[in-house]
């Protein structure tokens, strides 16, 4: 019975995640986390979400790597960080912090839509948002806010994000 409701989730997670082009751990992290808890569910989710970024390798030649590097340090360092922390805070916390954190997320996408920021087309605008999206990927497996903020901002067409 677990292993089917996992995968259902899951399943949905992954469909989220290729229509809109971020959202899978936001569609599956608070649903798995209820079946299998928190921690577990995170790390489903980070494994998970490794195995997709490999579609985005079709993209390739559209993604400008040298524009991604800071945020893909940051990536790196705020994963690192945020899973440390998945290890060692206690499974209640976490699952406050990831209510407060979709919570938040709702409000500020139903009540205040984010303007265009040129701070975030600098190295230190995409490694802070690297390292915060990383962070929360690490810790609750949804870094997909962040990044979606400043992909929002550096790219010109959502192609090389989408996994359909």
């Amino acid at each position: 019975m677990t292993f089917a409701t996992v995968s259902i989730i899951v399943f949905f997670g992954a469909l989220g995640q290729a229509v809109f082009g971020f959202g899978g751990g936001l569609i599956a992290i608070p649903l798995l986390s209820l079946v299998i808890g928190v921690q577990d569910a995170v790390t489903l989710a980070l494994v998970l979400q490794l195995a997709t970024a490999f579609l985005l390798l079709r993209h390739q030649e559209e993604i400008k790597w040298r524009d991604l590097k800071f945020v893909t340090t940051g990536l790196f360092l705020g994963t690192g960080l945020g899973t440390y922390f998945l290890s060692s805070v206690h499974e209640d916390f976490l699952r406050l912090f990831l209510a407060s954190f979709i919570a938040a997320y709702l409000i500020q996408s139903r009540f205040l839509p984010i303007s265009s920021s040129p701070v975030l087309r600098t190295w230190a605008g995409a490694m802070t948002m690297g390292t915060a999206a990383g962070f929360l990927q690490g810790l609750i497996g949804t870094g997909g806010p962040p990044l979606v903020i400043y992909l929002r901002e550096t790219l010109s067409h959502k192609s090389p994000v989408r996994a359909g």
